[in-house]
């Protein structure tokens, strides 16, 4: 998996942009590029994780510094939980868990994507404020029809990404 990271979660990270190196995943590409962000609420950190072809997303709440020092294994056990506890097929989480088996971290390379993101964001929000916990938040965020998936959801463009990749 590689992980688009923006400016800030490299800071989080300690990783310098000259320090990265080009990654090119020719191994399924759409199931492997994800663009990955801190969202702040308060002194909460929290991240958000977009797969660039689905815009599926996982919102992962209350990072803490040591969860951004071993990054790399917090998001492959967060992602896992996620997907258990949104009742995903074993199958599918298995796609997953093999692409998370290598993760590289890079800069952000898609503006659209970072789009979506900032649009998901303001429903993390809208739901935090009513007190919705993670996994409704993480159901909500992935039922929202997008135009640029042409009106359908990020969680049907997912399962038909993570069918195509059995």
């Amino acid at each position: 998996m590689n992980i688009q990271s923006t400016k800030l979660l490299l800071d989080k990270l300690k990783i310098k942009e000259n320090d990265l190196k080009k990654t090119n995943l020719i191994l399924n590409p759409f199931i492997n590029n994800w663009h990955c962000n801190i969202l702040k609420f308060g002194r909460i950190n929290t991240i958000l994780i977009t797969n660039d072809k689905t815009l599926y997303s996982f919102f992962i709440g209350g990072y803490k510094a040591n969860d951004f020092k071993d990054f790399k294994l917090s998001i492959s056990e967060d992602i896992f939980t996620i997907m258990r506890n949104l009742n995903f097929q074993q199958k599918h989480i298995e796609v997953i868990l093999n692409s998370l088996q290598d993760i590289t971290i890079s800069k952000t390379s898609n503006k659209g994507v970072l789009a979506s993101m900032t649009q998901v964001k303001r429903f993390v929000e809208g739901g935090l404020e009513n007190g919705d916990d993670v996994m409704d938040i993480n159901h909500r965020i992935n039922t929202i029809p997008h135009k640029v998936l042409e009106f359908k959801t990020s969680y049907e463009e997912f399962i038909e990404l993570l069918d195509y990749n059995l």
